[in-house]
């Protein structure tokens, strides 16, 4: 009926609202929201979130207990701290895709976002953790990018390079590390 498998899947018992951040009227909904809320997660690029007035100090200050997550492409640091990305790009990026697939075949996606949900995971971790020690501590800011967490699914093959110097290849449905 107009609405794709994957929306659904990804939606289902969500409540949505749709609010125009550039205006103040939709700021300010956004505001009231996170005054009554425990975790507030974001992932615009590094800067755009303050330029609304949804950064952290600004959301902190309506709610001192709040749980402040950004979620990033590439991080809030570097020179690629301003581009977009996605999960297909961030296994390009990472090198996900230099070992996934068949010998002597090119390289090949991940056949799920592992990526995005793995981001998804990892922030959802450390909201965890700020959540269990916000009594003591008060609102935090916990912090994680897709490409770091790409880059982290590939400590495996990483430490076999750093102690072989041999580039690791795709080796199909076969595991190379035992």
């Amino acid at each position: 009926n107009g609405i794709s498998a994957a929306y659904l899947s990804m939606n289902a018992n969500k409540k949505s609202i749709a609010v125009d951040l550039k205006k103040p009227k939709g700021r300010d909904a956004v505001l009231r929201l996170a005054e009554r809320s425990d975790v507030f997660v974001q992932n615009l690029r590094p800067g755009e979130v303050e330029k609304l007035g949804l950064g952290f100090d600004a959301v902190r200050g309506r709610n001192s207990r709040v749980i402040y997550c950004s979620i990033g492409s590439y991080g809030e640091k570097g020179p690629l701290k301003d581009q977009p990305g996605y999960d297909p790009l961030m296994q390009a990026a990472a090198g996900i895709m230099s070992v996934t697939g068949e010998a002597g075949r090119p390289p090949a996606r991940a056949g799920v976002s592992v990526v995005d949900q793995g981001t998804g995971m990892w922030a959802v971790i450390a909201i965890l953790a700020a959540l269990r020690t916000r009594e003591s501590v008060g609102a935090q800011h916990v912090k994680t990018s897709l490409y770091e967490v790409a880059v982290n699914w590939l400590a495996f093959q990483i430490a076999g390079y750093l102690g072989t110097a041999h580039v690791p290849k795709p080796m199909g449905s076969a595991l190379g590390l035992i």
